[in-house]
């Protein structure tokens, strides 16, 4: 994938320039140049990239190759901060996930991914958990038969309760938001924040006044204070720096060249190509021609109770999910701790459907895939990576319970 982003300084009503504004030779040229390399534009809106005193107007621009246009996730200019710059910020972003649309060039098939919810699980209140999953399940004992339904709707009716219990007893945790600059304070913010006011004021007084001399010095007496403010801050920032090395040499010093020499990679899936991760994929998972062998149905018979999963064995498994360290599954629920309530009734009764022939649930049978790379291995192929598949919480308990049974089943039988 290629990017190319700069400041072209041409006008096009192509990127959202008006008409008749600037030379439009220059914009013919730059289109040409993009169409003879295939390829395409990437602003998106109207806003103008770049403010002078008197116009504003598109010049940055952002190109890029169709497999880049694929997994294009967002591009934006921002219009509220002040950058001490005639130019405005440009955020944009590649994702295998949720790409921009592009006209004329086709998304990619299976490339929307929403984030799963996650809880604040220190926070959970165990009382208003079991008692948020009482009042969702007490009319199901009023009514006969509330509980006998198949596999599939009490594994969503079960999920649906779970997740509404969460919801109650614990907060949803949310990315940690970005650091600030070493270098940030207080007082640079409320520089900042004049600055940006001030920009305001003189845009509006040229509206009326061409010249607006004195929101003009206003605004560049705001921007000269704030570079100083940032240059003194960075400076004594350094000097904290140097001398805290003397102090204590394995503290933020450290940390600091440790930081830039190794810094935090992206997942592998987000940053392999999509050309890569499908062949990956189609490695691990080969599409087989036709329908796969399948075990024979078993005869209909007679049930026996014993037969069933009890209690007793459902607690065994959920103790052997783990607690707040363990990754949650496909659907981004908790371990073991929310589970410790009423409902493993309606859980033990889907596993005892299941077991009666009833299918099992597509919910159990969905997992979301993990690649951890390999140490010392480049890569560039299957072998490259230590391939997880995370079950939900309910398939995970499913098969805690049928890894116990076979284990018994063989200690006891040899």
């Amino acid at each position: 994938p290629v990017v190319v982003a700069r400041d072209f300084n041409a006008h096009s009503t192509e990127w959202g320039c008006r008409p008749r504004q600037g030379d439009p030779q220059m914009g013919n040229a730059v289109i040409g140049w993009a169409a003879g390399l295939g390829l395409l534009l990437m602003n998106r809106g109207s806003a103008g990239t770049c403010v002078r005193p008197k116009r504003e107007s598109v010049m940055d621009l952002t190109w890029a190759s169709p497999s880049a246009a694929r997994i294009f996730r967002e591009w934006a200019v921002v219009t509220g901060s002040e950058t001490l710059s005639d130019h405005r910020y440009i955020v944009w972003a590649l994702s295998p996930r949720t790409p921009l649309q592009v006209p004329g060039c086709r998304p990619r098939v299976g490339s929307r991914d929403l984030p799963l919810p996650r809880w604040a699980l220190s926070q959970l209140d165990s009382d208003m958990f079991r008692a948020a999953v009482l009042t969702a399940t007490w009319h199901l004992d009023e009514v006969p038969g509330e509980w006998d339904t198949s596999p599939q709707e009490g594994a969503r009716r079960l999920v649906g309760i779970v997740k509404s219990a969460c919801d109650i007893a614990m907060l949803r945790s949310h990315p940690r938001r970005r650091r600030a600059a070493y270098w940030w304070t207080a007082a640079i913010a409320e520089l900042r924040e004049d600055a940006v006011h001030a920009r305001r004021v003189y845009t509006w007084a040229r509206r009326e006044d061409e010249d607006a001399e004195k929101e003009k010095r206003g605004y560049q007496r705001a921007r000269i204070a704030l570079k100083a403010a940032i240059t003194e801050a960075k400076k004594g920032a350094w000097e904290q720096l140097e001398s805290s090395l003397d102090e204590d040499p394995w503290a933020r010093p450290y940390k600091r060249t440790v930081g830039k020499i190794h810094p935090r990679a992206p997942p592998p899936t987000e940053s392999l190509s999509p050309q890569v991760l499908e062949g990956l994929l189609d490695t691990l998972f080969p599409r087989v021609e036709g329908c796969p062998p399948r075990l024979p149905t078993p005869e209909d018979g007679e049930w026996a109770e014993d037969l069933g999963v009890s209690p007793e064995e459902l607690n065994r498994a959920r103790k052997r999910l783990g607690g707040r360290d363990k990754a949650p599954g496909s659907d981004g629920l908790p371990g073991s701790r929310p589970w410790r309530s009423e409902h493993v009734r309606s859980y033990q009764g889907d596993i005892k459907r299941v077991s009666q022939g009833w299918g099992l649930p597509p919910e159990w049978r969905r997992a979301k895939l993990v690649l951890l790379p390999k140490a010392n291995k480049t890569p560039d192929g299957p072998l490259a990576f230590r391939l997880i598949c995370l079950l939900d919480e309910a398939g995970k308990m499913l098969e805690r319970v049928i890894a116990d049974l076979l284990v018994r089943h063989q200690s006891s039988n040899g």
